[in-house]
């Protein structure tokens, strides 16, 4: 069995840090309690992305935090990380598996219902609702899925699920107790004034949801 932890998840973009260094973010996330880290960086050429991701990748094993690369399959060997997060664009989960290796973890953003029925069968290890609410962080969001969305979304799914968009600590609790496993958040960790604080709340806010279960 492959072990990871969904609760608390951070999805890095080097563009909203409140002018901070990403690697002092992941830092303090990773020290204070988050669970995953997903390094995203769609702007720099592979041998930037590379040098980056192994810094990240050293920080979240150091702590003991499994992290995986967003899109970039080719280079999650190379930066040690446990494995990879796609979307519905970027490459089969097929192809990703076969590019990753059986060991790694494999999670895969869905929009659609139909689209979670196959990543499941197709093998993902984790399955990420791609926009519970709106967000400014992902501007191609056809429609976004609601709690109600969320319910059905889980309801026969077995792996662990992730809700991902527009989510912070105040909504954390009615999302996970809609039957989510985690939650995912970009801003609400990386643009915090307190890091710590931040991590804090939603370690509190998603303990809150599965206590109402």
């Amino acid at each position: 069995m492959k072990s990871f932890d969904v609760s608390v998840y951070l999805v890095t973009d080097n563009s909203l840090t409140a002018g901070r260094d990403i690697f002092d973010i992941v830092e303090l996330a990773c020290a204070a309690g988050v669970t995953l880290v997903q390094y995203r960086d769609k702007a720099n050429d592979r041998a930037e992305f590379v040098a980056r991701a192994k810094r990240v990748v050293e920080i979240c094993h150091r702590h003991g935090v499994v992290c995986l690369i967003n899109d970039r399959a080719d280079t999650v060997q190379e930066c040690g990380a446990d494995g990879l997060h796609i979307g519905q664009d970027d490459m089969p989960m097929t192809e990703a598996r076969r590019l990753v290796g059986n060991d790694a973890i494999i999670g895969v953003s869905i929009a659609a219902w139909d689209q979670a029925q196959r990543a499941q069968e197709d093998g993902a290890d984790y399955i990420a609702t791609s926009g519970v609410f709106h967000t400014d962080t992902k501007k191609d969001l056809a429609g976004v899925f609601g709690l109600e969305g969320v319910r059905r979304f889980t309801k026969d799914i077995t792996v662990p699920t992730v809700a991902i968009g527009g989510i912070n600590a105040d909504n954390t609790p009615e999302v996970i107790a809609a039957g989510v496993d985690g939650v995912a958040v970009v801003t609400a960790i990386t643009m915090a004034t307190d890091i710590p604080a931040a991590v804090q709340a939603l370690r509190d806010a998603v303990a809150w949801g599965k206590a109402q279960r």
